[in-house]
């Protein structure tokens, strides 16, 4: 390529280089970086992990696959496929911290309402005398209920 003469010329023609280098670039990125759907999708797997864990321990391993996947798709997508993520605030990940330190004291609500559930237990079943019987649910705090009426 050859030099001009005058600078206003090369800084014209890099500028139209740079121009076109960037469209290129545009062009051929790739998808914008959805992370704020990344973290929803994430923070979905772990709340029901632990909120229906105790429910069912295989969930403990079946979170632990899906996390393990997830993370890895993630890094490959990230890798070969969409553009670099804008930089975000703390704010997504301090959110994220807040809302998730609830699930254990949700959890613990279902925990103690399957775990008092004294059918699972002691194998009690109550049969109906008519159709349109009330069953008895056998939990804790529905006995108490029960009982006074």
């Amino acid at each position: 390529m050859a030099k001009s003469a005058l600078p206003a010329e090369d800084s014209l023609q890099m500028k139209n280089e740079s121009e076109r280098y960037l469209r290129f670039i545009d062009l051929h990125a790739g998808p914008i970086y959805p992370f704020n759907y990344k973290v929803a999708e994430s923070m979905t797997f772990i709340f029901a992990t632990i909120y229906f864990g105790p429910a069912m321990p295989f969930f403990y391993v079946v979170g632990l696959w899906s996390l393990a996947l997830h993370y890895f798709m993630e890094r490959y997508k990230l890798a070969y496929f969409y553009r670099i993520p804008p930089q975000y605030t703390s704010a997504l990940t301090i959110l994220h911290i807040q809302i998730m330190a609830l699930v254990p004291i949700w959890s613990l609500m279902l925990t103690f309402w399957i775990y008092t559930n004294q059918q699972m237990f002691d194998n009690k079943i109550d049969t109906l005398k008519f159709q349109s019987g009330i069953v008895k649910s056998h939990h804790f705090i529905g006995d108490l209920v029960w009982s006074e009426l």
